[in-house]
């Protein structure tokens, strides 16, 4: 009997504690006390390599050592600015890294508000507290600005989405403009989360038009919209009239719309534009594009245009994918917590269609990525995150208008006695379960890369040789294993390093980098196979496809000399990675 009213009163005391003023300030510690333990035990590494490298060394200044820089190449002019501004401030302090655990902590800081502020019932309350603790983790693991961006705009719209779909207040608070802050700085981490974001909570404006249409929530609603699109304009802008990078949001986007999808066959390829060569061909699909004359907007705008960018080719090939599974099951996931969620507060149409509405767009969303075949952990993790967060929002509609936000709790009483804790404590293993299981199969291999002799011997060749241009083919991504998140802010860009593959070719940093070291824009692979003071780092199955296209290009024959064989590769390790030297005979 005395365990059971210990049960009891705990409880009790949780939904008293709900509607308090701590529990602003416990949200932000709850939420925080993970990423301050995740970096004190293990600093998180960066997944997404070189794409997170490039995010850093671009802020930094440190990108083929060009020095101070205001742009990023995936990120616009409101996040970069500010944080080029703080490494020129204080270059000592790791600005990217620490703005990404920021930007989550006060993200799951919000969602944990929300959560304890909702209609929920106590047992449910915890059960998503701890669930959320466990993203909270994995994403500080997990450290992609990609789920940064998710994670931010969404916050940002639980702060509004509150007060716009449930409310008629018309004075402006503290939260709207935090919200606001938040939706701009997230979607200029990047957009294109950013704007996946917008499309879970589209059923909230829907519900603002039909439910509760007034001034006051529909100017939010466009505040939000309007500061995305000062956001987007300040960034092109920005690229625009900057020197060096006035043609970059062109380039990027033709060549997104040309190679985020599967490759195609190579006679397809020449039919769209028959100047290609076979040779072409197979360095495009190699990601090695850096010649101007040969892979320019001009071709990428034709190839993109003219491409399938939505297919059931690209659904098979998606379907060969185990995140693909993995997506299909957190969908139904999160349509059993629209059910569970719309079965506690009152299964009533209104909230029903919300819930589920919710639900729906994540469908959409869904079949979008496995139809593009973008199906990837850093787009599906923050995806299940978002629709989380906005099912959470749906606990928020009112009973009805005279009634509080916790009527509901304070119906129930705020307890289903023992019988309400099996809920919680299944969530609480669940939660420590996809943790661990999360840093087994994802995170500890991240860090099993340190240790491969390879890393080791590449930065050592780089080091030996300071007097050659090392071009790294596609295997830059050999420089960085060795660093966390931290310690990579203190490793220097070597000036003798090139990396050759991605959209760098179009910005500033490259062309002051080939103006320094006498190379052309047009033809940098050809003037590589010219110059006896230049190596190049690449696996030894991609040799004979470098030698082709550079035999194309310059109509003479290229001898290839290895000089070193530094090891096998880190994910296909039957291959060698070879330092070798390309000569026209």
């Amino acid at each position: 009997m005395r365990d059971g009213v210990s049960v009891r009163g705990r409880v009790g005391a949780l939904a008293e504690f709900r509607t308090s003023r701590w529990v602003v300030p416990c949200g932000a510690l709850i939420a925080f006390a993970p990423i301050v333990l995740v970096c004190a035990l293990q600093a998180p590494m960066y997944p997404m390599s070189p794409d997170e490298q490039m995010q850093a060394l671009y802020a930094s200044g440190r990108y083929l050592a060009s020095g101070p820089n205001w742009l990023m190449p995936y990120s616009l002019a409101p996040i970069s600015v500010p944080l080029s501004l703080l490494y020129r401030l204080l270059p000592q302090l790791p600005w990217y890294p620490l703005m990404l655990l920021i930007l989550i902590g006060a993200s799951w800081s919000i969602s944990l508000i929300q959560v304890m502020r909702s209609r929920m019932n106590d047992p449910l309350c915890l059960s998503l507290v701890t669930i959320f603790l466990a993203c909270d983790v994995i994403s500080t693991m997990y450290l992609t600005f990609t789920i940064v961006s998710f994670l931010t705009v969404s916050a940002g719209l639980m702060l509004l989405v509150g007060r716009s779909a449930f409310a008629r207040d018309p004075r402006v608070h503290a939260s709207d403009v935090v919200g606001l802050v938040l939706i701009v700085l997230g979607y200029a981490l990047r957009p294109e989360s950013g704007q996946v974001a917008f499309v879970l909570f589209s059923p909230f404006a829907l519900w603002v038009l039909a439910a509760n249409r007034n001034v006051a929530s529909i100017s939010r609603m466009l505040a939000a919209v309007l500061g995305v699109a000062l956001c987007v304009g300040v960034g092109q802008a920005a690229y625009r009239s900057t020197p060096g990078w006035e043609t970059y949001p062109d380039y990027l986007a033709a060549g997104r719309r040309s190679l985020d999808y599967p490759d195609l066959p190579v006679e397809e390829v020449r039919a769209i534009a028959p100047e290609l060569s076979e040779e072409d061909v197979a360095l495009l699909h190699e990601w090695m594009f850096i010649d101007e004359d040969v892979f320019g907007i001009d071709f990428f705008s034709r190839y993109g245009e003219a491409r399938e960018h939505i297919s059931l080719d690209n659904a098979r090939d998606a379907l060969g994918a185990k995140t693909t599974y993995a997506l299909i099951g957190l969908t139904a996931a999160m349509a059993a917590c629209a059910w569970a969620l719309t079965g506690d507060i009152g299964r009533r149409d209104g909230v029903c269609l919300l819930a589920f509405g919710v639900v729906l767009m994540l469908l959409v969303s869904c079949a979008l990525l496995i139809l593009r075949a973008r199906v990837r952990v850093h787009v599906v993790m923050p995806l299940a995150f978002c629709a989380m967060m906005s099912l959470v929002m749906c606990a928020h509609a009112p009973v009805a208008s005279s009634i509080g936000v916790h009527a509901r709790v304070s119906e129930r009483g705020g307890s289903r006695g023992s019988r309400g804790m099996a809920l919680p404590i299944a969530a609480l293993l669940f939660s420590v379960v996809a943790c661990g299981g999360f840093w087994a199969v994802v995170v500890r291999p991240l860090r099993a890369q340190a240790a491969a002799p390879t890393v080791a011997a590449v930065a050592d060749y780089v080091e030996d040789n300071p007097d050659q241009l090392v071009a790294f083919a596609r295997t830059q991504t050999l420089l960085y294993p060795s660093y966390d998140a931290f310690s990579f802010e203190r490793w220097s860009y070597p000036e003798n390093v090139l990396q050759v593959g991605g959209w760098m070719s179009h910005t500033a940093p490259w062309r002051d980098f080939l103006e320094r070291h006498d190379l052309s824009l047009g033809s940098t692979f050809a003037d590589l196979a010219d110059r006896d003071d230049v190596v190049t780092v690449v696996a030894d199955g991609k040799v004979d496809v470098i030698r082709a296209y550079l035999e194309g290009q310059t109509g003479r024959g290229v001898e290839v000399e290895v000089l070193e064989d530094l090891g096998p590769g880190l994910i296909d390790t039957s291959s060698r990675i070879v330092a070798c030297r390309f000569e026209s005979v």
